[in-house]
């Protein structure tokens, strides 16, 4: 047998769950009513969550749960306490985004184990070493890594890795977006993302001053969906501990279908260590949900353009055929409505929803066929059949989508859907063993022990009687005992200590059955709970004090420290500009204090010797960057010394606070609250940008902890990293440098792209320049006196 990784299945409700668990999942993550990354899905309530927990242990399947947004000052105190809630409810891990939320959890319940959200954007070795020292047993990495860049993080041994397998993949890195907050005040890092990348833009350059259309309005943000099926086996290789499917928004029916699927190749991998994928597997799949097909996503190498999903960005369903014949004139009801007449290249039943391609997506649950002149209810592949009823224009031509199959919906609902009342069937199966001893004078009883070891024994009050007739026999004991029924049980091994001759009712042996494997699974139940070393009621959140130590260089922070109490002194504030792009001509207006250029500007000459310039080190350092980051560390070092250096990444803050460099915390650390300051601070930082999600009323109150804190008043913020090429989905990527790209939304306003000749790396802006979100007053209140204005 061949070691495989954890699956991991999602579950936005009670129903996801159970077709998770009983489809094969080995763990399922989901949430509850609030801190978590998908609040709009249905989510799980506490007296849910306690059932889920049961449910999920019973049958032996790891339980998560997401806290996986930025968490408010005012929400500590309940975020804690919650947490303290789903360890006492036996949850194996939580799955946190706030950094300063996980000190908190690892000094108040260190037994908890937490994971490190993929909205924590680690996407490299040294990002993996630190989230180690911040106390993460697990590490879910950033969808964009190569399989390559994997395997070298896993070859180090420092955590555990999960990557997503399958379903829906985010345009921009995971954690470092802003756009559909910055659009309708929603945010992702907050769990409210309104998914403005599935929306239609259309692709601009500068002429002349003029910004000017070179393309329709298309797809440009929204990717396909990934499907890693025929990979799992380079995966394990790599070292991954575990796979994820993505799609808490999803069906129960999705989950099952998806679930179920990577659970039928992971073990047939298991057994001989290679396999070959059915198409008609693939095409379960699809069906259920893509977008214009599946893609690898980064794990070759950057896909390009075939990554992004095309014409469309909600689900496409799978191609069955071409319109032969339209009619729109057909009166069911009171409304007029079309038939199609179709030559079908995929099979076709009544219940089926189909959608024909037109500007009008013309569709409909499929209630009308009529082949050869006679009504049906099914038509095979290669049959032409006439089906209705459609909303919409119909014309010879038009492509014709099947979207949902409604026998493949129901074969998945089943798949997870027991009877009701106590024949309910269970599907997922924990091996039981049992040993039965019966003999005259003695009362009888079985002893059952499950496959983790917890054992529970039953007696009868009476004992065996002498057989008058047929006496009592393994193969007897044998057929009762595995009459396992609705449990979550299967009996994998029965051993009979019985003596010859004797009889024992088939009803006892029922009863005792019965009673074992009732408390045997009360006590798999009650061994998943823990209990916490005090009440959670009383748990308080200490905003002076996290658990992790700091990784900084303590004399440089002591320092740095006296210079910020030498600073406090001065009622004056500080403009700095943030650079995106240096060009030689720049001029710098006299009131700007400091200038934050790109680190490979400074390499390059520009502003080296500039007592105001700050160098940068991006948010995404992935690839070319580490490379050229390593190569001239020293260089960088030198050039920092006189202010410091930004950093917006978890992997660079320690190399260069050991190096004795002022360490400030960039926006894509996205530090939220009193103590997320206070873990920048362990961390070695000295000076940090408030987070761009940050809201006004929470910045004025918060502790910064001594690290002297920069607020943004102006200029376009950031609101996308992608890994993906924007311009090279038009033509080559030999753009010009001098150009100005701009995505331009539906309402007409125009988004800044700018795209880094050294990777492709796309950088997105905001339509319009943000507001300060302070008066001169609250910012004297708040003592902020650092702010920053992007260029």
């Amino acid at each position: 047998m061949y070691k495989i990784p954890e699956l991991l299945a999602p579950a936005g409700g009670i129903e996801q769950l159970r077709a998770a668990v009983e489809n094969g999942a080995d763990a399922v993550y989901m949430g509850g009513k609030l801190f978590n990354a998908r609040i709009n899905a249905a989510n799980f309530d506490d007296d849910e969550v306690a059932a889920a927990a049961d449910y999920a242990h019973a049958r032996g399947v790891k339980l998560y749960m997401t806290m996986n947004t930025l968490i408010r000052d005012q929400e500590l105190q309940a975020a804690l306490k919650y947490a303290a809630f789903l360890f006492q409810e036996g949850i194996d891990a939580l799955i946190v985004q706030d950094l300063g939320f996980a000190g908190l959890l690892q000094k108040n319940i260190p037994e908890f184990n937490i994971h490190l959200s993929t909205q924590g954007t680690i996407y490299n070795a040294e990002g993996v070493r630190m989230a180690k020292k911040l106390g993460f047993s697990r590490v879910v990495l950033a969808r964009e890594l190569t399989l390559d860049e994997i395997r070298e993080i896993n070859r180090l041994n420092l955590l555990e890795t999960e990557v997503f397998v399958h379903g829906a993949l985010c345009v921009c890195y995971s954690g470092q977006c802003q756009m559909s907050r910055e659009i309708g005040g929603r945010s992702g890092n907050r769990g409210e993302c309104a998914q403005p990348c599935r929306l239609p833009y259309s692709f601009c350059i500068e002429d002349h001053g003029r910004i000017k259309e070179i393309t329709e309005s298309y797809y440009a943000l929204s990717p396909k969906d990934l499907c890693m099926l025929d990979q799992l086996g380079a995966i394990n290789e790599a070292g991954v501990a575990s796979l994820k499917i993505e799609g808490r928004m999803k069906s129960p029916e999705y989950v099952a279908i998806v679930t179920g699927i990577y659970r039928k190749y992971l073990d047939i991998y298991a057994k001989s260590g290679q396999y070959r994928v059915d198409p008609a597997d693939l095409k379960y799949m699809a069906q259920v949900f893509n977008r214009g097909g599946f893609t690898l996503g980064y794990l070759y190498g950057n896909p390009g353009k075939s990554l992004m999903s095309g014409d469309l960005s909600k689900h496409q369903g799978i191609f069955i055929g071409k319109v032969l014949k339209g009619s729109n004139t057909v009166r069911s009801g009171e409304r007029k409505r079309g038939l199609a007449t179709i030559r079908l290249e995929e099979e076709l039943s009544m219940g089926d929803g189909i959608e024909i391609r037109n500007k009008e997506l013309s569709g409909n649950i499929v209630t009308y066929m009529m082949i050869d002149g006679k009504k049906s209810s099914f038509a095979p592949k290669g049959k032409t059949v006439t089906a209705g009823y459609f909303d919409g224009r119909i014309e010879p031509g038009d492509q014709v989508y099947k979207i949902t199959d409604k026998s493949l919906m129901l074969k998945a609902k089943a798949s997870y859907e027991g009877k009701s009342g106590s024949d309910e069937k269970s599907l997922r199966k924990v091996g039981v063993r049992f040993y039965l001893y019966a003999s005259i004078g003695e009362a009888v009883s079985l002893k059952a022990t499950d496959e983790d070891g917890n054992s529970v024994i039953k007696v009868l009050e009476t004992s065996p009687e002498k057989s008058r007739t047929k006496a009592l026999d393994r193969e007897i004991v044998e057929a009762q005992l595995g009459k396992t029924g609705g449990t979550p049980f299967r009996m994998t091994e029965c051993i009979a200590d019985i003596e010859d001759g004797i009889s024992v009712p088939l009803a006892s042996i029922n009863e005792l059955r019965r009673a074992a494997l009732s408390d045997l699974l009360a006590c798999r139940i009650r061994a998943a709970k823990k209990v916490m070393p005090i009440d959670h009621k009383y748990l308080e959140v200490n905003l002076r004090e996290l658990y992790f130590s700091g990784s900084g260089n303590t004399e440089m922070r002591i320092r740095k420290e006296n210079e910020k109490d030498k600073e406090d002194d001065s009622e004056q504030q500080n403009t700095f500009l943030y650079l995106f792009q240096v060009k030689k001509e720049e001029r710098i207006d006299s009131s700007i204090r400091r200038v934050y250029i790109p680190y490979e500007a400074m390499l390059a000459g520009f502003y080296i010797d500039c007592n105001l310039a700050v160098p940068v080190i991006p948010n995404i350092t992935k690839g070319y960057h580490d490379k050229i980051i390593k190569k001239n560390f020293d260089k960088i070092v030198e050039a920092s010394y006189g202010i410091g250096i930004a950093v917006g990444n978890l992997s660079w803050i320690e190399p260069f606070a050991k190096a004795g460099v002022n360490v400030i915390g960039d926006y894509g650390l996205n530090l939220y609250n009193s103590v997320d300051f206070l873990a920048a601070k362990e961390l070695g930082i000295s000076e940090a940008v408030i987070s761009h999600d940050a809201k006004p009323e929470d910045i004025i109150k918060m502790d910064f902890h001594g690290v002297i804190p920069e607020l943004t008043i102006g200029g376009r913020i950031p609101v996308m990293t992608s890994e993906h090429c924007f311009v090279g989905d038009l033509t080559s990527c030999d753009f010009n440098d001098e150009q100005n790209y701009y995505l331009k939304d539906r309402r007409g306003e125009f988004y800044p792209v700018l795209i880094s000749r050294t990777d492709c790396r796309s950088t997105i802006l905001s339509h319009k320049e943000i507001k300060p979100p302070l008066s001169k007053d609250e910012l004297k209140k708040a003592g902020i006196k650092h702010l920053r204005i992007y260029r």
